[in-house]
């Protein structure tokens, strides 16, 4: 090795161009890539697709040979042959957050956007926690305007901890332009719908007529509507058809099996909801037998 030149080291070894640099990263083999490094490879050799080295020891998650290569001078916000940052190759990946790491120490912009995402809402999407929790310490905006924000694809995709960790990290849960809310009933992620109401989200108002236990009733999801009924919300709302949840349940188990359970509970959530305002549920208010469809306060139809 005393002998060989910078030139040497670094020309290609094959048709395809590769250079021992990297051959020595896709064998994952530390001691060889500082060594190459040390005598003078260039570090910023790419592989026959035109990966940069950097890449390749991200995505296999070596952390050792990572650090070489940053220490040697690749620059941490490298891109791979389609554009794509390499710190997107450590998310979700196998011991990506020790990748992570130490890109954000070499300076990887923790805020840089492609594709629409930023590093944060690509965690958020793929439920890496710890990556994430790296990126908000590093300074992630957990609110910067994206194609889908971190906390609205962690509702989305039912990742309640990672939810928690951006609410309580600042994400804001009461804009306008979203609800987090009804996103979570309509996606039925009973967890997320939960940890939200624990953290104050805004309840919202009947979208077009329908409540949010109307939206579980669609779903035929009985955890939501208990859900909804032990954290108070009105069983009584009527939805654009005039109907009250109850009332959309009993006759949807009049065409469809799997209601029952959710007539039952709405039932008593009803009746519990006319008591604590001072009006007791009467047999009109509410039917109870199959067959019989009776709207609150009308005539049977």
């Amino acid at each position: 090795m005393a002998a060989l030149r910078p030139a040497t080291v670094s020309a290609g070894h094959n048709a395809t161009g590769t250079t021992p640099l990297i051959w020595a990263i896709a064998a994952d083999q530390a001691d060889a890539v500082r060594l190459l490094l040390d005598y003078g490879a260039n570090v910023h050799a790419k592989s026959a697709l035109g990966n940069p080295a950097v890449a390749l020891a991200v995505r296999q998650g070596n952390e050792k040979v990572l650090a070489a290569l940053l220490d040697a001078g690749s620059v941490a916000d490298a891109l791979t042959w389609v554009g794509e940052p390499v710190f997107w190759l450590a998310i979700g990946a196998p011991n990506g957050e020790a990748c992570a790491r130490r890109l954000i120490c070499a300076g990887a912009d923790v805020n840089r956007k492609w594709g629409g995402q930023t590093p944060l809402s690509l965690a958020a999407a793929r439920n890496d926690l710890a990556v994430a929790r790296l990126l908000i310490d590093a300074g992630a905006d957990v609110n910067a305007p994206v194609e889908n924000l971190p906390v609205i694809a962690a509702v989305e995709r039912g990742h309640a901890d990672m939810a928690d960790l951006l609410i309580r990290s600042g994400a804001e849960i009461g804009r306008a332009e979203f609800d987090l809310l009804r996103l979570a009933v309509e996606s039925g992620r009973t967890e997320v719908v939960a940890m939200l109401l624990t953290r104050g989200a805004p309840r919202p108002n009947a979208a077009g007529g329908s409540t949010l236990f109307h939206d579980a009733v669609r779903r035929c999801d009985t955890a939501m509507v208990r859900i909804l009924m032990q954290s108070g919300f009105d069983p009584t709302i009527r939805d654009e058809s005039g109907r009250t949840p109850f009332e959309q349940a009993l006759e949807a188990s009049l065409r469809t099996d799997g209601y029952d359970a959710i007539v039952e509970a709405l039932d008593s959530a009803v009746r519990a909801w006319y008591r604590a305002y001072g009006r007791e549920g009467s047999e009109s208010d509410q039917p109870r037998r199959r067959g019989t469809i009776t709207t609150t306060g009308r005539d049977a139809g």
